[in-house]
């Protein structure tokens, strides 16, 4: 047998301790880590327990719907990988899967963003997301990102996208991105574990045409210090439990909570009747100012205040320091 000089160069590493080759590979950066991981099954056990940190992760379908793939990018955002001509050759989702998990397979390794798009949509999507639980479950690996955005279009089975949810981290998970979620699926998985630890969410629509019913429970988002959320419609009860909880949570200046492309189904007599009950601004809005619309709540922090703006399709609330508000501040808010 003829010994090239790749093979003998190969041996040697071989023969090194695990140790020393950890060494050497926890050298590298978290993209050239990813990247040796593909290797071989040796380099890949050895590797597993080096911990990667990236910015993102995009879990991507073609054009055509015909195979997923992976993008990671690094932490500067100035370089990325990705495996698609590796998965175009295989098509059957196997590839991207193994890739994702082998990239969670290290406890301590995690990601910033990551986004899933169209998983939902298509057969071999749903094909492919079972896959993810299934293996995820065999191996005993949690999805570890802070940062979570799925397109939820078409998710029609909403134990499957539990099963999906609880595969993440809920001690690192912060921000969700739910986008075109029908309202059922929202209030599965906001009983979950991952839902109840994020801090922030956003729920938005890519598809205004074909949007599902975006009817959900707004009481079980009462935790969230963030939010962003498209739904069907608000009460004057809605908004009530909103700043009943939201006047008492530990916010800062700047905070903002919206509801957007929604329909108002209480009147601005019932909003006052139920929003009167909390302490407000004591000095008389300036003769010049000429929307009536807001209205300015003492948060249970002495320094800050709670603005409230309801109009027939949106309700947005910004948290301001505590003091009397002129007319040109009320006019940019």
């Amino acid at each position: 047998m003829v010994t090239t000089r790749n093979s003998a160069k190969l041996s040697k590493w071989e023969r090194l301790p695990v140790e020393l080759q950890q060494q050497v590979l926890g050298s590298l950066d978290n993209l050239d880590r990813l990247q040796i991981r593909q290797v071989s099954k040796e380099i890949l056990s050895v590797s597993e327990n080096i911990p990667i940190v990236t910015h993102s992760i995009h879990f991507l379908t073609t054009p055509k719907n015909k195979y997923f793939w992976l993008n990671w990018t690094d932490t500067e955002g100035q370089r990325s990988i990705t495996n698609r001509k590796e998965c175009k050759k295989e098509k059957n989702g196997s590839l991207a899967v193994k890739s994702l998990l082998n990239f969670f397979a290290c406890r301590f390794s995690k990601v910033t963003q990551l986004q899933f798009d169209n998983i939902f949509e298509i057969q071999n999507g749903i094909d492919t997301l079972e896959q993810i639980i299934a293996e995820a479950r065999g191996r005993n690996i949690r999805i570890r990102a802070e940062e979570v955005c799925l397109n939820l279009l078409n998710a029609v089975s909403a134990p499957l996208v539990i099963q999906f949810f609880e595969l993440f981290d809920a001690d690192v998970l912060k921000t969700l991105k739910l986008v075109d979620p029908p309202g059922n699926v929202v209030d599965a998985i906001s009983e979950t574990e991952q839902f109840r630890s994020c801090s922030k969410l956003s729920i938005s629509s890519a598809h205004y045409d074909s949007t599902p019913s975006q009817h959900y429970s707004l009481r079980n988002m009462l935790h969230f210090v963030d939010f962003r959320i498209r739904r069907d419609q608000y009460t004057a009860q809605d908004l009530f439990d909103l700043v009943q909880s939201y006047r008492l949570k530990p916010l800062k200046k700047g905070d903002r909570l919206q509801i957007y492309h929604t329909t108002k189904s209480s009147t601005e007599e019932e909003i006052s009747n139920l929003l009167d009950v909390f302490p407000t601004e004591p000095n008389l809005r300036p003769p010049s100012y000429r929307i009536n619309n807001i209205r300015v709540i003492f948060m249970a922090d002495p320094e800050l205040q709670l603005l409230v703006q309801t109009t027939n399709n949106g309700v947005l609330m910004r948290v301001a320091e505590r003091r009397p508000l002129s007319a040109s501040l009320l006019e940019l808010y």
